[in-house]
């Protein structure tokens, strides 16, 4: 079974101060050695057996106090430790016991980190780059177990401002891990996937979890900054009446959000996703409402607009769409809607549908052929074929 080890640093003896002394020391003994062997044969078994079976284990039925000691001791050493630790805790958190049934609950893992990060501060002193050594331990558990309500529900000590920097620190480590971090993808990491795992969540909404200022600080022109952003649009939008939620939005953007980031064609493809996210219970009846936003916000820059071209705004605007067709798992009628309704009212020309049409061919921004990227191209082409008869008949 676990052997002893080298007693860990006095930061990390002193911090479980609600136990014993002494038995902390073993506590955190105990799990260095856990990290430790875990890294060189994976055997969780053994880690079942201390918390669950074992009368003379220290960390049995002590199980938040394990979490505890696991992000201690990982915080003292390496960035492979602090994954295998999150590792551990994921497969625990579905591991069946034959006797004792759950062996580790969400309760106490998630009591386990708030715990921790109620003591932000004080870990900053000692760990300057806390914030990477925290995120690395959760990023395992947001892959495989966790959802984002539970990753709230972790960081409540440190609710709004820490928990905004950690959630888009997690997503950002998660990201930067795909072979192709800039195409938009299914796989764990893209934007389709940050997008179902919110919807799993029910589409909480975010506003005392994600606040607004470490959006426009910690902002990235990538995947993760068009899904953050979406997150803080939905949050506002939400509260607003639908007779006014043009005026107020673009309102409260201007005093908001950034003009560096209103000036992203990226920022399309965020306020795309978050109305969207709003109109797909009530699809029909608020079309007219939310998708008159896109018009405001595609000419209320215009003149400031000079890096990027409207046609890259637009796209954006199509891509948003896209991936919100995979969310909602493809329902029918709904991109033929939209589509006409954004040629019908100029927002997206015709040259931009084409042109979409060929950067799929051309697997410029989707990389590999999804189903996603299939059903929706058959979409848009079954969209552009009516301009191709009508262009025939012209002639004739």
């Amino acid at each position: 079974m676990l052997s002893s080890c080298a007693q860990t640093s006095s930061s990390v003896e002193n911090s479980m101060d609600d136990l014993n002394p002494e038995i902390s020391i073993k506590i955190n003994m105990l799990c260095k050695n856990i990290l430790y062997e875990y890294s060189e044969m994976q055997n969780l078994e053994d880690i079942v057996y201390s918390l669950i079976e074992d009368i003379g284990s220290v960390i049995r039925n002590r199980q938040k106090e394990f979490v505890k000691a696991m992000i201690h001791v990982s915080l003292d050493s390496t960035s492979t430790s602090r994954t295998e630790a999150g590792k551990i805790f994921a497969e625990l958190l579905v591991y069946i016991h034959k006797n004792a049934g759950e062996v580790l609950s969400l309760f106490d893992v998630i009591g386990g980190f708030d715990e921790i990060l109620k003591n932000w501060s004080d870990y900053l002193i000692d760990y300057p780059q806390f914030l990477d050594y925290i995120s690395t331990i959760f990023v395992p558990l947001f892959t495989e177990t966790f959802e984002i309500d539970d990753l709230r529900n972790s960081c409540i000590s440190v609710c709004p401002d820490n928990s905004s920097i950690l959630f888009i620190k997690i997503l950002q480590t998660i990201n930067s891990s795909l072979k192709e971090p800039h195409y938009m993808t299914e796989e764990i990491g893209g934007i389709i996937w940050m997008c179902n795992k919110w919807k799993m969540s029910d589409y909480f909404p975010f506003e005392k979890f994600l606040s607004v200022k470490h959006v426009n600080t910690y902002f990235k022109n990538d995947e993760v900054g068009s899904f953050i952003l979406s997150l803080t649009f939905y949050n506002k939008m939400i509260m607003f009446d639908n007779r006014y939620v043009s005026y107020i939005l673009r309102n409260w953007i201007h005093e908001n959000i950034s003009e560096e980031i209103i000036e992203y064609p990226q920022f399309m493809c965020a306020l795309t996703i978050s109305i969207l996210m709003i109109l797909r219970q009530n699809f029909s009846d608020n079309i007219e409402v939310y998708l008159s936003t896109w018009y405001f916000i595609k000419y209320y820059r215009k003149k400031t607009v000079s890096k990027y071209k409207m046609s890259d705004r637009e796209l954006q605007c199509l891509y948003g769409i896209e991936i919100m067709y995979a969310v909602m798992e493809y329902p029918k009628g709904v991109i033929l809607t939209l589509f006409n309704y954004l040629h019908k009212n100029n927002l997206v020309s015709l040259e931009t549908f084409n042109l979409l049409k060929k950067e799929h061919k051309t697997k410029v921004c989707y990389g590999k052929e999804l189903e996603t990227n299939i059903m929706f191209i058959a979409e848009l082409d079954s969209f552009l074929s009516t301009f191709s008869l009508d262009s025939s008949n012209s002639k004739t």
